[in-house]
């Protein structure tokens, strides 16, 4: 097992456990209480994550890889109009 904060191994069951993984888990407890007390979290610090343009870059090209087909082959099958057969088929049986 691995402590969240340090990676630093911990031998569980020979209960060795390394000070720092006891203060993370001291600290981590004190965090987790405030926050359920409070609703939010207070203790800590803020740290903002500035944007960079590789996300938007990311997440464009995953947009693309995987629209472009799914768009493609929905299309496809609209103007084939098997689908459409097969579900104007359907609702004329249900509706009897």
């Amino acid at each position: 097992m691995k402590c969240i904060l340090h990676s630093v191994s911990v031998v569980i069951n020979i209960a060795i456990v390394c000070k720092t993984c006891q203060t993370c888990a001291r600290l981590q407890d004190e965090i987790y209480n405030n926050f359920v007390q409070n609703g939010r979290f207070t203790i800590g610090t803020y740290r903002e994550v500035p944007r960079r343009i590789n996300d938007l870059v990311t997440w464009l090209l995953w947009a693309v890889v995987l629209c472009v087909p799914l768009f493609y082959y929905a299309t496809n099958i609209f103007m084939s109009s098997s689908l459409t057969v097969q579900l104007i088929a359907c609702a004329t049986v249900v509706v009897g």
